[in-house]
């Protein structure tokens, strides 16, 4: 009967992150020194139900930063809009220099809103795959990042992992569901294959 109970109590813990998806878009501002030409530059990403996508638009004949998203070798998009999923992974393309001035290196900072992420947690990591070395640990906990180098794409991933913030958000639901009605204002998704593998995971653990 305890063994019910637990099963019946966790299960609703997790499905209220699970059946509520929460769509969002960030805005990633690259800033540089202003020399010649374009010096800002910016990207969206997201989640929505839909994945959508924006390509970004032909680079101008002077410009001292540059960013976009290139989820391939072929693609340069200004906006980059994921369906709903609990691992996610944008890969950022960033030009810190651009075109224009002295070669020698240049710093660029970034900038985004945190407030801007749902509630799952979000880092940003070096190279394409998600998975090289972490440069900030949290997104959420900062809102900027500067960044030096010279006239050439290098290239940094942010990374969603929402194992452990699918169950911080379902407490937050179950102890603010009688003070809000925030469920009714953000978009839904609803999936039962998420659902099944969650509690898989949980009886494997």
């Amino acid at each position: 009967m305890k063994t019910k109970q637990l099963i019946i109590f966790i299960s609703i813990i997790i499905l209220p992150s699970l059946l509520f998806a929460k769509e969002w878009q960030l805005t990633i501002q690259a800033k540089a020194k202003q020399i010649d030409g374009l010096y800002k530059s910016s990207v969206i990403i997201g989640e929505g139900e839909n994945a959508n996508t924006t390509p970004a638009a032909p680079l101008p004949p002077k410009y001292s930063c540059e960013i976009h998203s290139t989820p391939n070798w072929d693609s340069r998009l200004s906006e980059n809009i994921h369906s709903f999923s609990d691992h996610q992974c944008w890969v950022i393309s960033l030009n810190p220099h651009g075109n224009v001035g002295s070669p020698e290196p240049r710093p660029v900072t970034l900038t985004w809103n945190s407030e801007d992420f749902d509630d799952a947690q979000y880092m940003l990591v070096e190279g394409m795959n998600c998975l090289n070395n972490e440069v900030i640990s949290n997104m959420k906990e900062t809102t900027q990042f500067v960044f030096t180098g010279t006239n050439k794409e290098y290239f940094f991933s942010v990374a969603k992992n929402s194992d452990l913030s699918s169950v911080i958000y379902g407490l937050s639901v179950l102890s603010n569901i009688s003070k809000n009605d925030e469920g009714r204002r953000v978009g839904l998704n609803v999936s039962l294959k998420n659902i099944v593998l969650k509690m898989q995971k949980l009886a494997d653990f």
